[in-house]
């Protein structure tokens, strides 16, 4: 069987030594969880009862390890929410980018972070959120 976008996106989140996401079951993410069940559950699923309590699991996660917190999303409308400054309040760096021009130096900064990170790009869909000589 050919490897999907899921099975890659696994396999990075592995060799980043990210082995914990944080989820709610759903339509969107679908494709996500079989991947996850071919991974052999590496890196573990924390099932939620709402995604927006993921987002803020994958958040405390990041704190309080040190780690990186992941929460995939579903296709649903997630409400906006400032995120970077939310991330200020719990003590992370929250970095808000709303021009595309800036993603570039808004990467540069957060990997420079002396903690744990959120960068919230606000951008073009039609803009990727990596700077061009970036790849994954």
């Amino acid at each position: 069987m050919a490897r999907s976008t899921a099975d890659l996106l696994f396999e990075r989140l592995r060799a980043c030594v990210i082995h914990r996401i944080y989820g709610y079951p759903g339509d969107g993410i679908n494709a996500i969880l079989g991947a996850l069940s071919r991974a052999d559950s590496d890196p573990e699923l924390i099932q939620v009862r709402h995604e927006e309590m993921a987002a803020f699991m994958a958040c405390a996660h990041a704190k309080f390890t040190g780690e990186v917190g992941v929460c995939p999303a579903t296709s649903e409308d997630i409400p906006d929410f400032p995120d970077a400054r939310y991330a200020e309040l719990i003590d992370l760096k929250g970095i808000r980018v709303d021009n595309p021009d800036e993603i570039g130096t808004a990467w540069e900064d957060a990997l420079a972070a002396d903690r744990p990170c959120v960068l919230e790009a606000i951008t073009d869909p039609a803009v990727p959120p990596l700077p061009p000589a970036h790849h994954l």
